[in-house]
């Protein structure tokens, strides 16, 4: 057959630029945190919180027995980031982004199907990896639950064509054929070409290209988490059934009845995957596929509700309590704080910014929220002590300030406008032996109806700011005992 390449591009770019634009820039963003060792752990928190709708879908998998048996309760990503590490947590933000682009757009049974046997596949692909004591599970189960992902893609957003295949299939012809007389090409092709585009790399792209040579083990486990879902669509009658229990048995080193009730376990797993991730009707095309008990996980209920910004203020500052015992890390604990702002009390930006030595510039240290390009230069602002201006006002206060430009014309000088804007704001000196070195800073500058600042907020935002300067305290007397020698 030979291949229409016009045609598999034209599909490629639509996908990429008009039907997912949303997840074509988190994948490049991902990207360059995998490949930049110089950007942290907090850049890639900043970057998840500037999505709610993704915050929310990393946190419910992150408080999820899957992906955190211990049920240690996690409020914030920069928590989220400690207690499942980084690693993870990107991988997570590529597989959420992606379900947070395809979901919303998910109309057929076809496309349910197709998230529920993604899915599937990579709980029993990441079940395999477990058992072999793979090094590598995460990234199986990714490479697992992004194997098809030019189908899922392709059956979202096809219209006439998608039903042309659809019909041709019902007509005898294979899945194969059918794609490639209606398309001009197949959407195996359209995997690998979305795969290259997006630059997923590694096993991803080794196992949708069926490289064995790179990673033969990962691979073999990733198509068998494929092959077997697939041969489960079509049920345990069917004349392939027991080769891949002979598959699956000889991967896991176990007798056939083991291997039976490892899909089952796993099935079970992977409805209460689906349903965590938002994919509902996806967890019912998968629990349609084998055992009661996967079934039944559909009608436990979970009891987990997404937390008001009360809730999250309170256990943040639990947390940052906790964070103060003991060796105090000030890192995690001013990225907590920041994130404390950010979501507990529902801020667009949040800003930490530290004083240079000569003291005439403030630098940001941490940002949350602020929409510019992932490598833009550092925001910096001169200290201005001539006229008046809010960051020199709250360099000399001991109090926190809510400062509106309405009833506060004169603080807001234009330099500090032009980096800053000119919106109500909370802003607080982080202090050191009683000298201010930085300032804490935010605001909800991106409301389209604006929602003002109330006192409540006010007094948390003073008392957030007052645990970093606990804090500091604490990190700058361990330090120095630690230079006193016995």
């Amino acid at each position: 057959m030979n291949t229409d390449h016009r045609a598999l591009q034209h599909w490629s770019q639509r996908l990429q630029d008009q039907d997912m634009p949303i997840f074509s820039d988190t994948a490049e963003k991902i990207r360059k945190f995998r490949d930049d060792d110089v950007k942290s752990a907090m850049d890639l928190a900043s970057m998840i919180i500037n999505d709610p709708n993704l915050t929310a879908q990393i946190l419910r998998l992150s408080n999820s027995p899957y992906y955190n048996p211990s049920r240690q309760k996690i409020l914030t990503i920069s928590r989220a980031i400690v207690v499942l590490g980084w690693q993870l947590l990107y991988r997570l933000t590529l597989a959420c982004s992606f379900f947070e682009s395809i979901l919303p757009k998910a109309k057929t049974d076809r496309v349910h199907q197709e998230i529920g046997l993604a899915i599937h596949a990579a709980v029993q692909a990441k079940a395999m990896a477990v058992a072999n004591k793979d090094s590598v599970c995460e990234e199986i189960f990714i490479a697992a639950l992004l194997h098809r992902i030019g189908h899922i893609s392709f059956w979202c957003f096809s219209e006439h064509e998608g039903e042309k295949i659809h019909q041709l299939i019902l007509q005898g012809l294979s899945a194969e054929e059918a794609e490639h007389q209606v398309l001009g090409f197949t959407l195996k092709q359209l995997n690998q070409t979305l795969i290259s585009a997006w630059e997923l790399g590694g096993l991803i792209e080794a196992a949708a290209a069926d490289k064995k040579s790179t990673h033969p083990h990962q691979v073999e486990m990733v198509l068998l988490g494929h092959d077997l879902t697939q041969v489960l669509q079509q049920g345990k009658q069917d004349k392939d059934y027991q080769a891949i229990i002979d598959r699956l048995s000889r991967v896991l080193n176990s007798p056939k009845s083991k291997a039976e009730k490892f899909i089952e376990n796993n099935t079970e797993l992977a409805v209460q995957l689906a349903s965590r991730l938002g994919a509902e009707q996806a967890a019912k095309a998968i629990s349609h596929l084998d055992s009661s008990n996967a079934a039944s996980a559909l009608t436990r209920p979970d009891s987990e509700q997404a937390p008001d910004h009360h809730v999250i203020r309170l256990h943040l500052l639990q947390e940052i309590g906790q964070l103060l015992v003991g060796g105090v890390d000030i890192n995690l604990l001013l990225e907590t704080i920041l994130e404390g702002l950010q979501r507990g009390l529902d801020m667009d930006r949040s800003l930490f910014a530290v004083l240079t030595p000569d003291r005439s510039k403030l630098v940001e240290k941490s940002v949350m929220g602020w929409r510019k390009p992932l490598y833009q230069s550092k925001l910096a602002m001169p200290v201005i002590t001539r006229e008046p201006n809010l960051l020199d006002t709250a360099l000399t206060k001991e109090t926190g300030l809510l400062i509106n430009p309405d009833n506060n014309p004169e603080q807001y000088h234009p330099v500090i406008c032009k980096t800053l804007g000119r919106h109500e704001c909370l802003v607080m000196a982080i202090r050191s032996n009683d000298k201010p070195i930085g300032l804490m800073y935010c605001d909800r500058a991106y409301r389209t109806t604006p929602v003002s600042i109330s006192q409540e907020d006010y007094q948390s935002f003073c008392h957030f700011v007052q645990q970093a300067n606990i804090g500091l305290a604490l990190y700058r007397n361990q330090a120095r005992k630690s230079t006193v020698r016995p």
